[in-house]
């Protein structure tokens, strides 16, 4: 099934001189000042960027099934949060640290010592790149980006991913990330890839998730399956001021042909995704209408 578009820039919001900024700031400002001067904005951002509102509170009014009020002050809490996670990146190519606890570690430490390469699949939950800066990983871990960010976030992206051993693979036009990706996942390498947006250009996967039916890419798991290589689902959480706690799940497929293998891994992938979202409601980031 083809993708339908999805209205998403894919970029982080604000100029160069911004981005600059606010890592600079983030150098010599303790967090929650930080925080404080982000939160002053939040009304500003709702008014301006009402698709993005809208899409929220149905999130919260449709699949979690909150009252109207319940569903607007969720609204604006989950903004808040987005904020501070934002800040929190921003804070890491500052050089600031976070403290972490990995769930079911076991998981990624078996991976990890193994020959094998393996696929991550994030999603648009908590703080995703996070888990570039947790790992401490004695493999390459090969994370797909999004080719359209400022030059200056990427810069920063790369300077600081560089020293936790993770290289960025821009997406390409031509698909040849995916090369890239099969290719370190040959050399026993990590890809990582987010599993819950699709575009256009993306073949997809249509689940039940949250109560209704929703697309999923089938990128992450056609990869897994075609290499013969394991998945899983990693989600980081935040939890308080430098705090943060990451979920770690296998993906399973079910066995069958590599479409019901590719079906079966997203299947699994949607649950784990969904079982996240009950523990942290205030944390689903994908700021259009994902049920369509």
């Amino acid at each position: 099934m083809e993708a339908k578009e999805v209205k998403w820039q894919g970029r982080t919001d604000g100029t160069p001189f911004m981005h600059r900024a606010l890592i600079a700031l983030c150098k010599v400002l303790p967090l929650e000042i930080m925080y404080f001067f982000m939160a002053t904005a939040i009304p500003f951002y709702l008014v301006f960027n009402h698709k993005g509102y809208i899409s929220i509170y149905h999130y919260f009014r449709r699949r979690l099934g909150r009252g109207p009020i319940w569903s607007f002050f969720s609204v604006c809490y989950n903004h808040l949060v987005f904020g501070s996670v934002v800040i929190d990146k921003f804070a890491c190519y500052a050089g600031k640290r976070f403290k972490t606890r990995i769930m079911h570690k076991e998981i990624i430490d078996s991976l990890l010592a193994s020959d094998k390469g393996f696929v991550m699949v994030g999603s648009h939950v908590g703080n995703g790149e996070m888990a570039g800066f947790s790992f401490n990983s004695p493999k390459r871990v090969n994370s797909l980006v999004y080719a359209g960010e400022a030059s200056d976030v990427m810069a920063s992206r790369r300077d600081t991913f560089a020293a936790h051993n993770v290289r960025m693979v821009p997406v390409s036009d031509d698909m040849s990330h995916m090369f890239t990706l099969s290719s370190a996942i040959r050399d026993g390498e990590v890809a990582c890839i987010y599993g819950d947006r699709v575009f256009s250009s993306s073949r997809n996967v249509r689940l039940p998730f949250m109560g209704a039916d929703a697309d999923f890419p089938q990128g992450p798991f056609a990869l897994a399956a075609s290499m013969g290589v394991p998945a899983i689902s990693v989600f980081v959480m935040k939890e308080g001021i430098r705090k943060y706690r990451i979920w770690l799940y296998e993906i399973s497929s079910g066995g069958g042909s590599r479409s019901d293998v590719i079906e079966g891994m997203a299947d699994c992938y949607a649950g784990d995704l969904e079982g996240v979202l009950h523990k942290y409601p205030s944390q689903w980031f994908n700021f259009y209408e994902f049920w369509g």
